[in-house]
């Protein structure tokens, strides 16, 4: 009897998949660069209810941007593999301190920028939420990084 049963449920599956094909309805692509951080994302959907064309959907990698005092701040690649940029627009003759801090308010690692550009290494860091503190001379800000 469990038999039959058994065979009777595989005999429907197989006639579901006939009547039915699976097909994939998404795909996505992503690509990197050579510290392995996310630059670009695609996601291709197939949607046979209102075209049998695909749509291509393409989201470039999008920096933070904001603003400290005068300065145009810009964080990427956010989510990161592990190098952070940082670009403090306007910095002149200034001096930015960049500080990386745990979760629980660990403060894990200081860098001091002198020109507009600036790297933080979170390579040696486990995958997690960390939080950024940009200091432009008396004005700061806080920005979540997500380490993948």
């Amino acid at each position: 009897m469990k038999h039959n049963v058994f065979r009777l449920n595989m005999i429907l599956l197989l006639v579901a998949a006939i009547v039915h094909p699976c097909k994939a309805q998404t795909t996505f692509s992503f690509g990197y660069d050579a510290s392995g951080n996310r630059l670009t994302r695609t996601i291709s959907l197939k949607s046979a209810l209102i075209t049998q064309d695909s749509v291509e959907i393409k989201k470039a990698q999008i920096p933070l941007d904001d603003l400290i005092g005068q300065h145009k701040i810009r964080i990427y690649p956010n989510p990161t593999k592990g190098i952070l940029g940082v670009e403090i627009q306007n910095i002149g003759e200034n001096t930015a301190n960049l500080q990386i801090y745990s979760l629980g308010g660990l403060l894990l690692q200081k860098v001091r920028l002198a020109s507009e550009y600036g790297n933080v290494d979170l390579i040696r860091q486990p995958a997690g939420i960390y939080f950024l503190k940009i200091i432009v001379g008396n004005k700061n800000a806080v920005w979540k990084i997500i380490k993948e």
